[in-house]
């Protein structure tokens, strides 16, 4: 009963939460976003100081093929950081689009119907090991005023912690609750099938997207399965092919996304060039 009674407790405590996210005005967001934003400029040194321990700690394991590919994402550097930076500032210049009109239309017996933008409310996000994930993702649930538990991976933890505090101090300066993000709590399964989330975002591997679907009450938004092709024809620009595949394959190999066949036109006539090109730079063919 007593246990029955803290749930409900809680319930109630994050509704009202919610509440207050979406009764919120943009500007106060924005001053959210705005002080995470400088706040995490200044802690740099210290984020990376923090992300190359959680590195070496992983490295230590061994790295197979498939662990090198994890460590460039769990690796945040100066480029990966910036970038983040850069994907706030665009983040801040964007429109608020909460409680914004969609439509509007009117019934043949003269009621006024619209349809306006509201936040899921409260959001969990279960990903894999990369901070740059936790930057965008707090950015965002803050700007479209939605409250958000975050899972990162246990290989990034003092990384995302560190994040994850930076942005409870920025909200707490803005005059919000620092409970409007926070870390899952330990029993993931349990809190997956509770009623305090409204939407589950997952992005990872086959195992996390069945662990999800196992056990969540919510709805769930994740991606399929990716396979990245690209086709060169015949009268492609060979310096801008070579330039494309490159930084397809080899800008971020540890993203979704990146590079993974590439068909060409069977006449194409430089294919050994482009082969070699990719030889030199690391790519198995």
């Amino acid at each position: 009963m007593m246990r029955c009674a803290r749930r409900c407790a809680s319930s109630q405590a994050q509704r009202d939460l919610v509440r207050q996210l979406r009764l919120s005005e943009h500007e106060s967001r924005l001053h959210a976003l705005t002080l995470f934003k400088t706040r995490l400029e200044e802690r740099k040194e210290e984020l990376m100081e923090v992300n190359m321990k959680d590195c070496e700690e992983f490295a230590k394991r061994g790295l197979s093929e498939e662990a090198v590919l994890v460590a460039n994402k769990m690796f945040l550097s100066e480029a990966r950081f910036k970038k983040c930076i850069g994907d706030l500032e665009e983040l801040l210049q964007t429109p608020d689009l909460v409680k914004s009109l969609m439509a509007e239309w009117e019934t043949e017996n003269k009621v006024c119907i619209r349809k306006i933008r509201i936040p899921h409310g409260t959001i969990g996000f279960l990903y894999g090991a990369d901070p740059t994930l936790t930057i965008r993702s707090l950015g965002m649930f803050v700007k479209t005023a939605n409250a958000a538990r975050l899972k990162g991976s246990s290989k990034t933890a003092h990384t995302d912690s560190l994040i994850l505090d930076t942005m409870q101090t920025a909200l707490t300066k803005a005059s919000f609750p620092p409970s409007v993000v926070a870390p899952f709590p330990s029993d993931t399964a349990a809190y997956l099938s509770s009623t305090e989330l409204d939407l589950v975002i997952s992005v990872g591997g086959d195992e996390l997207q069945n662990f999800v679907r196992k056990h969540s009450s919510a709805p769930i938004l994740h991606h399929s399965p990716v396979v990245t092709y690209m086709y060169i024809h015949l009268d492609a620009e060979p310096v801008q092919v070579a330039r494309v595949v490159m930084n397809a394959k080899l800008q971020d190999s540890g993203s979704p996304n990146a590079l993974d066949h590439v068909l060409v036109h069977k006449e194409y006539p430089r294919m050994e060039a482009l082969l070699a090109e990719l030889q030199e730079a690391g790519v198995e063919i």
